[in-house]
């Protein structure tokens, strides 16, 4: 048992090292678990707050592996344009962001000769179009495909059974890849009846692995309160705000309200 621990630090000491050098980041245990089940080709689950590096375990992968293509679908295009950039720029990883407006031929066989690394949709794009269609069932393209991974993942279950139907689609499309590829779920907020829902949808492999942080915030806390105004008046918001505001003050501390969609 000894031994079998200190090769496990020492994999993980090689691993944070590669990491470092490309990223200039030392990654969290739960962060090189995630990693390594990606690596070992398994299905796996994060739920993890904002902010504690999900992304990360996004690319990391592809510093161990030779050739390999990631597919990442992401709920915002902005979101995605972010991703793209960030990765071209800062982490020296071609990558780039597929909105359903790009219909270039050119493109598509650019993606087949793996000039990306990491290829960004959103839902509409992957489900809508053609071309993606025939990227799926190139068999020599998808024996490069490490994954399929999906960004807020709890919208796939809580959007696509209402306004957003491409959402929905998704895991038909995971089904009709012509190779069995390894699907990645994160998400900050996935209750277990959504976890199951996902399960189900996605054939999602009985060993799939979940990992589950603690997303408790306990600074944030829940407060009901009456309506006084017309909802569209926006007169309920005073309520934040002090009551004798000096002209020449200092200014209010930022803060953010939350709108039902």
């Amino acid at each position: 048992m000894a031994s079998q621990h200190h090769s496990m630090l020492e994999k993980d000491e090689v691993a944070q090292e590669v990491i470092r050098n490309r990223f200039s980041v030392h990654l969290c245990i739960w962060q090189l678990h995630v990693v390594y089940s990606i690596l070992e080709g398994k299905d796996v689950i994060t739920i993890a707050p904002t902010g504690m590096g999900k992304s990360l375990t996004f690319w990391i992968p592809l510093l161990f592996t030779e050739k390999s293509v990631m597919t990442v679908v992401v709920l915002l295009k902005t979101l995605g344009s972010q991703f793209a950039d960030e990765l071209n720029e800062k982490l020296k990883i071609p990558a780039i962001m597929v909105t359903k407006n790009i219909t270039d031929d050119t493109l598509f066989w650019d993606i087949l000769k793996l000039k990306y690394c990491i290829i960004i949709f959103s839902p509409e794009t992957i489900v809508n179009n053609p071309s993606f269609e025939a990227l799926i069932q190139h068999r020599p393209f998808m024996r490069h495909l490490l994954n399929l991974t999906i960004e807020e993942a709890h919208t796939v279950e809580e959007w696509g059974s209402s306004f957003q139907d491409a959402y929905a689609c998704i895991g038909v499309v995971h089904h009709l890849m012509c190779c069995c590829i390894p699907i990645y779920l994160a998400s900050a907020t996935l209750p277990q009846e959504i976890v199951q829902a996902l399960r189900h949808h996605h054939n999602i492999q009985p060993d799939v692995k979940i990992f589950r942080l603690n997303i408790d915030c306990p600074n944030i806390f829940l407060c009901i309160k009456k309506m006084e105004y017309p909802a569209n008046s926006f007169h309920n918001l005073t309520s934040f705000l002090p009551r004798d505001i000096p002209p020449n003050g200092p200014h209010l501390k930022k803060f953010l309200i939350f709108f039902n969609t």
